[in-house]
């Protein structure tokens, strides 16, 4: 019996007992867990903010497309139908029968503001000329 006992503190010592040497287990756990929780939601962010200014440089070319085809102002049409936090990279006129606009946007990275040069939405629209 004295055997067993010197053996399990042994044991204990060493750490072989389940529930012995497992403090702090739990909040390593919980960092790990609000890490990836973060990192998802920062990435369904990114994609909501990849969706709304694909949205919105799609109206912008379409805006700008329908006053070039009315000999209007195409590039104030574009920019007046962006959001205030939309970066405009370019707006592209081209006619030739009909008219066209291309609108480059750069897509804002985790907060409206920052972006890159690299990550741009491009969207074009096209109407017939008007007479």
């Amino acid at each position: 019996m004295h055997q067993r006992l010197r053996e399990f503190k042994a044991r204990a010592r060493r750490g072989a007992i389940p529930g012995k040497d497992e403090r702090g287990v739990l909040a390593i756990e919980l960092i790990g867990f609000v890490a990836v929780t973060l990192m998802v939601l920062t990435l369904a962010l990114q994609g909501v903010f990849f969706a709304q200014t694909y949205s919105a440089a799609q109206e912008a070319a379409r805006n700008g497309a329908r006053a070039l085809s009315a000999q209007e102002n195409y590039h104030r049409a574009a920019t007046d139908s962006l959001p205030s936090w939309a970066q405009v990279v370019s707006i592209t006129p081209s006619t030739g029968g009909e008219a066209r606009v291309e609108v480059t946007v750069r897509v804002p990275l985790g907060l409206p503001g920052i972006t890159s040069e690299r990550v741009t939405v491009t969207r074009d629209a096209v109407f017939p000329m008007g007479n």
